[in-house]
């Protein structure tokens, strides 16, 4: 009932380029939210608001973390496709990190994609001290996914468990790594550069349906990713090299003859003898960032 009052005003697609609806998601029903074992009530209800959402057009996104447990979602899933099928929809499962092959291939058989974050950038070390190494080495299967051709999209969560930083979470998909350096992910299970940024961008893109209108450097398609990163680019290398001018105008500048002094040594005022260190490291944050949006950004475009 809270479902059709609210969306009563509010369809499907309803909104603009800015902000649209898209559909029911992350706790659809309380029985169905962090609960590992769910009674057979709670299977019915869930099921029964999946069916109003498939009568209506709905898409669905699930909030599961316990690769163990999932086998309870997916059956009630699997008895609302056989009704009506749901591949249209283009529902998702979010996070649930250990995910197996098995729960893969359940999932493309439906139509049903994956939402991948980069929680275990922080939480890896629980993880690896809970269900041990062996298991960490596939956490999550991110190759595997793509092998088998499951929808994924990539992103970082709330911002509360999670930086927003997109890099951070593009290095996890490369190196498996946690914040502290542990390996976790096995090297087959690591994903190339551009197969991480496919997960960003066009990945991401397909659940909201618009594959055909962003993710891609392609004719007809928007470009946010390259017209951020050029025109990032652009404005901080001229936001930077003009302070710089700016220095050698107003006042004598020691730097010694190195590239490096340039980088880390403090700008000096020889007659007033100011050190201007904290100048100097708001400009290198800008310079380093210039060669960060070139080398990382450009590197992932010209891949």
């Amino acid at each position: 009932d809270d479902f059709k009052s609210l969306t009563r005003k509010l369809p499907m697609g309803s909104g603009d380029e800015w902000l649209r609806f898209n559909g029911i998601g992350e706790n659809v029903t309380w029985g169905f939210y962090n609960n590992d074992n769910p009674t057979d009530d709670q299977k019915q209800q869930l099921q029964e608001v999946l069916r109003w959402a498939v009568a209506n057009g709905m898409s669905a996104t699930f909030h599961w973390h316990n690769g163990r447990s999932v086998h309870h979602l997916l059956d009630v899933l699997a008895r609302v496709n056989a009704e009506t099928p749901i591949a249209r929809l283009r529902w998702s499962i979010a996070h649930l990190n250990d995910a197996t092959l098995e729960t893969i291939k359940r999932m493309k058989a439906m139509g049903v994609g994956w939402l991948v974050q980069n929680a275990f950038y922080f939480r890896g070390e629980a993880f690896l001290g809970q269900r041990g190494t062996e298991a960490a080495r596939q956490v999550p299967p991110l190759v595997s996914a793509l092998n088998l051709n499951l929808p994924v999209g990539g992103g970082t969560d709330a911002h509360r468990v999670m930086t927003p930083n997109p890099f951070a979470s593009l290095q996890w998909m490369l190196d498996g790594k946690t914040i502290s350096g542990a390996a976790m992910r096995a090297p087959e299970e690591l994903l190339k550069r551009i197969d991480a940024l496919r997960l960003y961008t066009q990945g991401s893109a397909w659940f909201t349906f618009e594959d055909q209108l962003r993710g891609a450097l392609s004719v007809g398609q928007l470009a946010d990713l390259a017209s951020h990163v050029l025109v990032g680019f652009i404005e901080h290398a001229c936001f930077a090299f003009h302070h710089l001018f700016l220095l050698q105008l107003v006042g004598h500048l020691e730097v010694g003859d190195a590239a490096s002094d340039l980088f880390f040594h403090p700008f000096v005022f020889g007659a007033a003898g100011l050190e201007f260190d904290l100048l100097f490291a708001f400009l290198a944050e800008r310079l380093l960032l210039v060669v960060q949006l070139f080398f990382v950004g450009g590197e992932f475009l010209l891949d």
